[in-house]
């Protein structure tokens, strides 16, 4: 039974480090072409998980640069009102590829905390392997 959970947390661990370079690429790659946008919430759901936490779904709607409304579905930390307006980035090759704004901190949190996960799983498998 060991060997088995050593080998899915390995699995994990290599996932999470090879996944961490691969999001941040994608990422910037995504905001270093990405267009702004003034989108309105129009329709929203909340929904909420057995432990208490709320988590809302935004359904934004956003014209692009190209005169075309697109419509953008997300969850998101922060829960809307319908009606308020928000900033969606969007990629003008891709108008229906688009995401509410985020920025650089984010991109970097986010992968600092992949790469500190899949590092603690990867000493977590090393010592399983060991013992």
């Amino acid at each position: 039974m060991q060997v088995v959970i050593a080998s899915l947390t390995t699995l994990a661990a290599a996932a999470l480090l090879v996944s961490a370079p691969a999001f941040l690429v994608r990422r910037l790659g995504f905001l270093g072409r990405a267009e702004l946008a003034y989108g309105q919430v129009a329709g929203r759901n909340v929904e909420h998980s057995g432990d208490g936490v709320s988590t809302a779904r935004l359904q934004v709607r956003y014209r692009a640069a190209d005169g075309r409304e697109y419509t953008l579905e997300q969850k998101s930390e922060h829960d809307r009102k319908v009606g308020e307006t928000v900033e969606v980035l969007y990629d003008p090759a891709e108008p229906k590829r688009a995401h509410l704004k985020f920025g650089m901190t984010y991109v970097v949190v986010m992968t600092l905390v992949m790469l500190a996960i899949g590092a603690g799983l990867g000493f977590f498998a090393l010592m399983m392997w060991q013992a």
